[in-house]
């Protein structure tokens, strides 16, 4: 019965020894979640500073009145700062399992050193192709008008999304999906110009295709 006791005791004894000596790391990784919290918050903050700053049109706007272009030009700067805030969160959260010592952290941390950087430059693509979009529309925009070009607003803004697409492809190619995604676009684009075709026939045509089947079948019964 003592003895019992005695090992009880021990391996209470054993158990603070061990919380003692996993406390300072605990208390580190606390700090280092919070360290990256904070961070995080930061970088979004800047970068939805830096991105309003360089998509900011030249001509002054109405305080408090949030055009329809305005409010889409917002989203597209949250979903960028989104992007770099919970990149810098997962990071975080790496670095807090390998501090706790956790086997899974380095595991995810080694994988990460392969994908962050190529992240980090299809981000950096990204953020520079869309402001080169918006000079490349209102680029555009000045010359068309000034050529007294029809339509110029419209061609401008092809210009524009034709950019944002060229972008969108130079990103996916620094990920290593630029080729499976531009497959998948082309056979979308043959599928739909196919299915255009058949209803532009059927729809607007209908009369031809009648006199076609009849005059088909009018042959095989003088065949007959």
């Amino acid at each position: 019965m003592l003895q019992s006791f005695e090992h009880i005791l021990e391996e209470i004894k054993q158990g603070f020894l061990d919380f003692v000596e996993f406390l300072p790391y605990l208390l580190l990784a606390i700090l280092v979640a919070l360290a990256g919290w904070l961070i995080a918050g930061v970088i979004r903050r800047i970068v939805v500073a830096l991105l309003s700053f360089l998509f900011a049109r030249q001509q002054a706007e109405v305080p408090g009145a949030l055009s329809p272009e305005r409010q889409e030009r917002m989203r597209r700067i949250e979903l960028v700062a989104s992007l770099f805030y919970w990149s810098a969160i997962f990071v975080t959260l790496v670095l807090f399992l390998n501090t706790l010592g956790l086997q899974i952290g380095q595991e995810i941390s080694s994988r990460l050193l392969d994908i962050i950087p190529r992240i980090l430059v299809a981000s950096l693509v990204l953020i520079l192709g869309m402001v080169f979009a918006v000079l490349v529309e209102q680029v555009s925009r000045f010359i068309l008008q000034k050529a007294r070009t029809e339509n110029y607003l419209l061609w401008s803004r092809i210009l524009k999304w034709a950019t944002v697409a060229f972008t969108i492809l130079m990103a996916l190619e620094q990920l290593g999906i630029a080729a499976q995604v531009v497959v998948a676009i082309i056979q979308i684009s043959v599928a739909a110009v196919a299915l255009s075709l058949a209803l532009a026939f059927g729809l607007g045509c209908k009369d031809i295709a009648r006199d076609i089947v009849i005059e088909l079948f009018r042959r095989e019964e003088k065949a007959e």
